[in-house]
């Protein structure tokens, strides 16, 4: 279990920083976004980037999830394999390039609902969200192929070249040239321009050209169930703030779209952790040994997820000051319940992987769908009456009924797999810090004070997990313990395998190269 253990740590470190990156940028970016752009201006933004998110979830018809599963689970000989990344990518780019043409039809009577006071436009705004969603396509497809390859540090090359470019050119049309909010959408545009030649050729050689119905009809049979689970989760991450638009006021959108970005650190790291443990428990589902530790290492893998949950529900309120403007101070009171509703969503992750390892994906659109539809009737009901904390109460609420849904239907698919009294103490001690976070915001004491004792709750919460006896300390132990002996092992294999080639070119009677390459390979 160990092992295991350590892989998921490993990848989840590694998968972590890359998917971190380009949302990274709204972070590293934030004291000057909200130096430079009003409140109601960063709610433009956070709309426009709502439309190009939601735009290219239906242009890739989840082909990047099918392309993942038929690579991982080697479904197609190579060959045919090629055939499918060819056939899937032309598609999709063709699909896209149809659904832009569409925007550009139907968005210009379509963008005016969105606003209240019509502060958002088809031109600029729209228009470089719908570029910016057709240009993420082949990053989307190359990165599927990495995830499916276990080619981590190749998924977070593309993910610190985007980051980079779009840091960059923000900075020049936002603090040069001073564009506004139509500024940073240029920025995340020339970044995805910048990129998709790169994953275009990458994907290239991994083709053949050659176009197949059959195994377009293959991946479609998998990817379309999950495009009304994309769609429903769209609706869940963002129709808050679309409602918000028109029930309330754009600075609110801009308020609130701060608190989102504080606390989407938290999702990006619950995702990158799915990212790692998916394959793994693949793996471990395919063997009676396997299965038996399954349950064990899920705990442990919802008490990773609730212990980051916390940091950020405790720190994300009091990094506010630090990184946004006087003028966003607002945004402080609704981080917390935010960064809720995100561990909500992580939760949902971890007892939904089941259902994905039995190939159910008809069940997803379903959990999603009923949590989008109430999460849009209680932001109806709740904005009214209580403006951004109403949506993300609304929000934290639908993703709390997707998780339970989810155990459910994944408890019919699998009996057993889940330890559920360990998972109901990882939801308690949460609740803990989400409450102390609440409490330490009502001493109005200065960050000098609030954020030493945020750090004095969050110890206290990760305490209670062991407390509680999600987890123990002999496992801390044994999994510290492996790492060092793992160091060892690998300082002792260096020099062995050192001695070793010593000893055979004495053999062969000529000595090691010290470049590392073979002579002969210049011939």
């Amino acid at each position: 279990m160990l092992k295991e253990l350590k892989r998921v740590f490993k990848d989840t470190v590694i998968y972590g920083f890359g998917s971190l990156l380009p949302k990274a940028a709204g972070l590293v970016l934030m004291p000057i976004y909200t130096r430079f752009l009003s409140t109601a201006d960063y709610g433009i933004y956070s709309l426009s980037m709502m439309i190009a998110s939601m735009t290219g979830v239906v242009m890739a018809l989840g082909q990047p999830g099918s392309i993942t599963l038929h690579l991982r689970h080697k479904m197609a000989a190579e060959g045919e394999t090629r055939d499918l990344l060819f056939t899937v990518t032309v598609f999709v780019m063709a699909f896209g390039a149809l659904l832009l043409g569409l925007g550009y039809l139907v968005g210009p009577s379509l963008v005016p609902l969105l606003s209240k006071k019509g502060e958002l436009t088809f031109e600029p705004f729209v228009v470089l969200a719908l570029f910016i969603a057709y240009a993420g396509l082949p990053l989307a497809l190359i990165q599927a192929v990495n995830r499916a390859k276990g080619q981590a540090k190749t998924h977070t090359l593309f993910q610190l070249a985007q980051f980079t470019v779009n840091t960059a050119f923000t900075l020049l049309f936002v603090v040069a040239l001073r564009q506004g909010p139509a500024g940073s959408l240029k920025g995340t545009l020339v970044a995805a321009c910048t990129v998709a030649p790169v994953a275009l050729f990458l994907l290239a050689r991994e083709m053949r050209a050659r176009f197949s119905l059959t195994w377009l009809a293959a991946s479609l049979r998998f990817g379309l169930p999950l495009v009304p689970h994309y769609f429903a989760g769209w609706l869940l991450a963002f129709a808050d703030r679309a409602l918000l638009a028109r029930l309330g006021s754009m600075s609110e959108v801009g308020l609130y779209a701060v608190a989102y970005n504080l606390s989407m650190a938290l999702n990006l790291f619950s995702t990158a952790i799915n990212q790692a443990w998916g394959p793994i428990y693949y793996d471990l589902s395919d063997s009676d040994e396997g299965r038996r530790m399954l349950p064990r290492l899920t705990s442990v893998y919802a008490a990773a997820v609730a212990a980051i949950a916390m940091a950020f529900t405790l720190l994300a309120p009091e990094a506010l000051p630090i990184l946004a403007a006087p003028a966003y101070a607002g945004a402080r009171i609704v981080i917390p319940l935010v960064a809720a509703g995100y561990f909500f969503f992580a939760f949902y992750m971890v007892v939904s992987t089941p259902i994905f390892y039995a190939k159910k994906t008809a069940y997803v659109p379903l959990v999603s769908g009923a949590a989008a539809a109430l999460n849009i009737a209680l932001n109806l009901w709740w904005i009214p009456l209580w403006g951004m904390m109403g949506a993300a109460a609304a929000t934290l609420v639908s993703y709390a009924f997707m998780a339970s849904v989810s155990r459910a239907f994944s408890g019919r698919l699998r009996p057993g797999a889940f330890e559920d009294s360990r998972l109901v103490r990882v939801i308690m001690a949460y609740a803990v810090s989400l409450a102390a976070a609440y409490g330490i915001m009502a001493l109005r004491l200065s960050p000098w004070a609030s954020i030493p004792l945020a750090l004095v709750a969050l110890a206290a919460c990760v305490a209670l997990l062991f407390a509680m006896g999600v987890v123990t300390r002999d496992e801390v132990r044994q999994l510290v313990e492996r790492v060092r002996s793992r160091k060892e092992r690998k300082a002792r294999a260096a020099e062995e395998e050192a001695a070793l080639e010593a000893r055979e070119a004495e053999a062969a009677g000529a000595t090691p190269d010290p470049s590392g390459s073979d002579p002969d390979d210049a011939r």
